[in-house]
């Protein structure tokens, strides 16, 4: 008996909204710049994907481009090789793969 007493005095919290005070008036939420080593490594590294996203179309390699979606002429070159659309089954086989052993991997 003395569990359910507890369970309710420690609920009292659900009788009111957090964002208002006892006289009804709003309580702002602000909230906190995050801050710390987790998030300095993220804005590097999303600095870094801005970086190579604004760089590999200028990277060739045997003349060819590191990178290159051409729609409107359907070849895509992706690192080095070349792939037209009836390659593309091939390439989501791959894709399907590398995502199923990295589930199977790190499970």
């Amino acid at each position: 008996m003395g569990a359910i007493i507890e369970n309710k005095k420690d609920a009292s919290y659900r009788d009111r909204i957090a964002t208002m005070d006892a006289t009804g008036a709003r309580r702002w939420v602000y909230a906190k710049k995050p801050k710390g080593t987790l998030t300095n490594y993220r804005r590097i590294f999303a600095y870094m994907l801005i970086f190579m996203l604004v760089t590999v179309p200028f990277v060739h390699i045997n003349g060819e481009p590191l990178m290159l979606f051409n729609v409107i002429e359907r070849k895509f070159i992706i690192l080095g090789a070349h792939f037209w659309p009836q390659d593309f089954h091939l390439l989501f086989l791959a894709i399907i793969t590398t995502f199923v052993s990295i589930i199977l991997f790190t499970v």
